[in-house]
């Protein structure tokens, strides 16, 4: 398992083949922890992690989100704008409980 920095600089084939390794990986990890061979199991979550981060960088979303294709920064920083000046929503109060008097016991 790589990093991020380190998968960006890959090719499409080492992608696909780290891809390939990852998810192998996975599947007998998932096994040797399903029937206690090994107790491992945080490098479940390693490994769906760095498929996850693969599969960014194969279906291009990391040059969709620096492409200004996107939207220019003005017109990001205008919807932001109009977010944060809209009106928030009242939420109505819940009705107050009715007290009640416990009885005395003199």
């Amino acid at each position: 398992m790589a990093t991020f920095a380190e998968y960006i600089k890959m090719s499409r084939e080492q992608l696909q083949k780290e891809l390939a390794e990852s998810r192998k990986s996975l599947f007998d990890t998932r096994y040797q922890v399903q029937n206690k061979q090994s107790k491992a199991s945080h490098t479940i979550t390693n490994f769906k992690k760095s498929i996850a981060q693969i599969l960014t960088i194969l279906n291009g979303a990391a040059d969709a989100a620096a492409s200004p294709a996107r939207g220019s920064a003005k017109d990001l920083e205008t919807e932001d704008k109009t977010v944060q000046n809209a009106p928030a929503q009242k939420r109505k109060a819940a009705p107050k409980a009715a007290k009640v008097k416990k009885a005395s016991t003199k």
